[in-house]
């Protein structure tokens, strides 16, 4: 995982992008030097900020600024996590941008989906992501709060998953991403 918190290279303001820049080469000479397959970072924007103007500049600016590490970093593979997101429209428009790159890729957070987004729409983001998605990362919740639980102990459906990964998702690395 790379840094995420406080990592915004969207942003309007330069000092804010440039410690953003400053974190994401940590984290990307980092997973260099260890020699790892690939690093995630998050999308980081304001969920319930869905002015068009700001998704647009938000995806325009995540395409410029990725672009350039993908190139710059085409021996590693750059996998974009969904975090915050209530939907999956706006990582969907980026992905598919992105795709021109073979290094790059989705990390779907499926316990996300279920917690930030609606547990009743998981249908949606994983058919608007499915093509784009190469790391998922899995764990268990209330629907509340991201627990990271262990699968079982939460209230996603595995059996669920299960279906969407064998469908969806077969070629797709999974990490499970527990606490404790």
């Amino acid at each position: 995982h790379g840094a995420f918190l406080d990592v915004t290279v969207f942003s309007d303001d330069i000092r804010i992008v440039e410690v953003s820049d400053y974190r994401v080469e940590q984290s990307l000479k980092i997973a260099t030097e260890l020699g790892v397959k690939g690093v995630v970072f998050h999308t980081n924007y304001i969920a319930n900020f869905v002015q068009k103007s700001y998704c647009d500049s938000w995806v325009e600016r995540n395409f410029i600024y990725w672009s350039k590490k993908l190139e710059k970093y085409s021996n590693l593979d750059i996998y974009i996590e969904n975090m915050f997101d209530i939907e999956p429209f706006l990582l969907e428009k980026l992905a598919k941008k992105l795709s021109i790159y073979k290094n790059f890729g989705v990390c779907f957070d499926y316990a996300h989906a279920h917690v930030f987004g609606d547990e009743n729409k998981v249908d949606e983001w994983v058919k608007s992501l499915h093509p784009y998605v190469k790391h998922i990362h899995i764990n268990d919740n209330d629907f509340k709060e991201d627990l990271h639980l262990p699968l079982g102990e939460g209230c996603i459906n595995w059996d669920i998953f299960k279906k969407y990964y064998e469908q969806y998702f077969s070629e797709a690395s999974v990490l499970l991403e527990l606490r404790g």
